[in-house]
């Protein structure tokens, strides 16, 4: 015959277990979400690579499946680099940029020439050589140190709200009406703001490295002199003091 402290004593047992996974469930949520996106991201990239070994790189048979899978491996590595960049602190003029070019950005980049044959045709833009220029440039692109712009440091001045979000209606207007022209656009602009963030970049390289050389060839202050130690015998008594 069961006691009801036993039942008690279940119930508390229970309550507690189900208060310690309330709390442990955020963390969990958090922490799975943190490197489950990445992970979705560079799948996304590695689909990019398949499809266009699919559309044009299948014609050149085993260079072209060994073009697809450097830029798998380059997927890879970059995920690598990048899971490795989160755990470590990086330097403070290396902060607002990402090394080398993100899975997703090297995965809209690679189809920027089949979003251009669905424009203008597969006369040119179909070409299974170009092709695997292009790829292999991304894929070294992506493994590559050249700083490139990110989107995580960014802060929007209080007057450019309203522009900003004037900019970004008018562009999913074109998204909608032009996909295939937006989505090249958007790719020429981010190829073109790769100089503009390599000079940013050594600019702001330059000047961490001038304030710590001068914070080390700061001469060290010259210490206080000490003050005298304070006379004793007869010369410590008060000038008032009664003498007998």
């Amino acid at each position: 015959m069961k006691r009801p402290d036993d039942g008690r004593r279940t119930l508390k047992m229970r309550s507690a277990r189900s208060r310690r996974s309330r709390k442990r469930i955020p963390r969990l949520s958090g922490l799975s979400i943190n490197r489950m996106v990445p992970n979705v991201l560079t799948l996304l990239a590695l689909c990019a690579g398949m499809t266009l070994y699919l559309w044009t790189l299948s014609e050149l048979h085993g260079l072209g499946w060994a073009i697809a899978l450097l830029f798998a491996v380059c997927c890879a590595l970059r995920l690598a680099r990048f899971n490795t960049e989160t755990s470590s602190e990086a330097p403070s003029y290396a902060a607002p940029y990402f090394t080398g070019a993100p899975a997703p950005a090297g995965a809209g980049l690679v189809m920027v020439p089949m979003f251009l044959s669905f424009e203008w045709g597969d006369w040119l833009f179909r070409s299974a050589f170009l092709n695997a220029v292009t790829v292999t440039g991304i894929a070294l692109l992506m493994i590559s140190k050249v700083p490139t712009v990110s989107l995580k440091r960014i802060r929007i001045p209080h007057h450019l709200v309203v522009p900003t979000l004037l900019g970004f209606g008018m562009a999913t207007a074109f998204l909608t009406t032009e996909p295939w022209l937006t989505l090249t656009a958007v790719g020429i602009v981010y190829v073109s703001s790769i100089p503009l963030t390599i000079r940013s970049y050594l600019r702001l390289k330059r000047a961490a490295q001038a304030r710590k050389t001068e914070a080390a060839e700061k001469p060290e202050p010259a210490p206080l002199p000490s003050p005298p130690p304070f006379p004793l015998g007869e010369a410590a008594r008060p000038p008032n003091e009664w003498r007998h």
